[in-house]
């Protein structure tokens, strides 16, 4: 449902369903809808709701893999975050397509173009 609603760009009902899933007693979301609503907050602009993620996501011991890492690095160079952005991405043990492309135009539109 919270993928639905980020392709469809509805972001602020998935991020809305994420804080219920994780409210209710015995639920958990996997690796698709943590990456889900890292993007959902990646296109809100939201860094705050970002963060929050991606404290949840240290506190509940998540594996930070590619594609979570590659949704935090995402995240945190939309939001305007290019420090954070790097420091995720080279922590990293693999780093996709995705995710070199998310560092390079973050790096870019934020003017470390060169």
């Amino acid at each position: 449902m919270i993928a639905c609603y980020s392709q469809n760009k509805r972001l602020k009902e998935a991020i809305g369903v994420f804080k219920e899933m994780i409210e209710t007693p015995g639920v958990s979301p996997d690796e698709v809808i943590m990456s889900s609503v890292l993007s959902a907050c990646a296109h809100l602009v939201s860094l705050e709701m970002g963060r929050k993620i991606h404290n949840y996501l240290k506190q509940n011991r998540f594996d930070i893999n590619v594609y979570i890492g590659s949704a935090l690095v995402d995240m945190y160079a939309k939001c305007g975050n290019v420090t954070r952005s790097l420091v995720v991405f080279f922590k990293l043990r693999e780093k996709n397509l995705f995710c070199w492309n998310s560092i390079i135009e973050g790096l870019a539109v934020h003017g470390y173009g060169e």
